[in-house]
């Protein structure tokens, strides 16, 4: 189990301006929260979840005390695991981000955008010590969703897409 609280304090962040096209300063700003994890782990099975809860605010300005655009107040990612077999691993990965402004609401007067869910899937093959195969789907159910949005425009969040890689411990 792991808790940890923190407080952080910006000068002058920068972020994207979507009117005119390029990062400019948007004061100081303050983040208080909360990281939390916990895992149970066992020889062939497991759980763990890590979230973050956030008050991301201005200080001081126009918009002292607004919300931060783009920055979720809660977040998290749980995953559960089996080993089937000693050198195999299949996980299932729950990833979530709460409603947030959306870029450039500064004032914090349009709508937020949704939170959203996703689920991704990964099997694991331990070929040696120090090297792993593996095959992942992520966003099984290819939700549609907005990973960030600005006045005028918005990024879709990636669809079902599929990862095969090999990790290597040196």
């Amino acid at each position: 189990a792991g808790f940890t609280l923190f407080y952080l304090h910006l000068e002058n962040e920068i972020a994207f301006d979507n009117d005119a096209n390029l990062n400019t300063n948007i004061g100081s700003t303050d983040r208080i929260g909360t990281e939390l994890s916990l895992s149970f782990d066992r020889e062939n099975y497991g759980a763990s979840t890590q979230w973050t809860l956030v008050d991301a605010t201005f200080d001081g300005g126009e918009f002292d005390n607004n919300r931060v655009p783009l920055v979720p107040s809660v977040s998290g990612v749980s995953e559960l695991w089996v080993k089937p077999f000693s050198d195999w691993r299949a996980s299932l990965l729950v990833s979530f981000v709460g409603d947030r402004y959306i870029g450039n609401d500064d004032a914090n007067e349009q709508r937020k955008l949704a939170s959203y869910t996703l689920y991704d899937v990964q099997l694991t093959h331990d070929v040696r010590e120090n090297i792993k195969l593996f095959a992942r789907v992520n966003n099984v159910f290819d939700k549609r969703y907005v990973s960030s949005a600005f006045t005028g425009g918005y990024y879709p969040g990636a669809g079902r897409n599929f990862i095969f890689g090999v990790n290597a411990d040196f």
